[in-house]
């Protein structure tokens, strides 16, 4: 694939959409292009990521999702179904329309997931996976997991999000989804928040991201505007935290070109 492929998953309430979406306005902010792709059957996301636009039906990429093996479809009509934020060129989304369900389709084979991921690959520098908190309800979260070359677990900074952390870890333990490896993230941190507690307890690290709560930054979210150039303390704090994460993706790439 020639797209770095940045999967998020994470607590229930931990931020994982508006991390997503952050990383995404600073990324766009670089020139980079960027798909945020969300394959949500239960919650579809797309109204949420562009809320002042109409969408229809065929919008959605679940029909793509649920081709056979042998089936095939050209990459400009699935382009066409990316839906480009109103605020930059840089960012598209790709997911389920408002008006369908989990009903509406089966859940996605890992082969149509491979074979979609492929396909829009060529059409952007970065696919960000808006994963959900149980992987095992979404093969596209649990395939990110996997496969994706940067995996960020979001944690809530309290003893829920540690529980779910830890509940996780012997699930997801082992070479084949490379726990120890992912890059963590507290969110919704709060002025109360044990955060050195949390920390502590799941286990430390030295790329551990903290994005604190900031009513401008959800302000921002709430609006489908991009989530940069903040003005008030908090959210200054947040978009410097984004910046250090997103350092450790060009980073690391820079140091995988150079041995290359």
């Amino acid at each position: 694939m020639n797209a770095k492929i940045v999967c998020i998953w994470g607590s229930p309430a931990s931020g994982k959409t508006i991390c997503a979406l952050a990383i995404a306005s600073k990324l766009a902010s670089k020139k980079k292009n960027v798909i945020v792709f969300n394959g949500d059957r239960l919650t579809p996301s797309l109204k949420i990521y562009v809320p002042t636009k109409a969408l229809t039906s065929e919008q959605s990429v679940g029909s793509f999702l649920m081709l056979n093996e042998y089936e095939d479809t050209k990459e400009s009509l699935l382009a066409s179904k990316l839906i480009v934020h109103p605020k930059s060129e840089y960012i598209c989304f790709l997911g389920m329309s408002p008006n369908e369900n989990y009903m509406t389709y089966h859940n996605f084979t890992k082969n149509s997931i491979i074979k979609l991921l492929n396909k829009i690959s060529n059409l952007a520098d970065y696919i960000i996976i808006d994963g959900l908190s149980n992987p095992f309800e979404d093969f596209m979260t649990l395939f990110g997991l996997e496969c994706a070359q940067y995996v960020i677990r979001t944690i809530t900074p309290d003893s829920k999000g540690v529980m779910y952390n830890n509940a996780n870890q012997g699930i997801f333990k082992g070479d084949k989804f490379r726990f120890d490896d992912h890059i963590k993230v507290i969110g919704n941190v709060k002025k109360i928040s044990p955060i050195n507690e949390v920390i502590s307890a799941i286990g430390g690290g030295k790329n551990i991201i903290t994005l604190p709560y900031s009513e401008e930054v959800e302000s921002k979210f709430i609006a489908g505007e991009l989530i940069s150039n903040m003005n008030r303390r908090k959210g200054i704090k947040f978009e410097k935290e984004i910046s250090k994460l997103v350092r450790l993706f060009e980073d690391d790439i820079n140091i995988k070109d150079k041995k290359s």
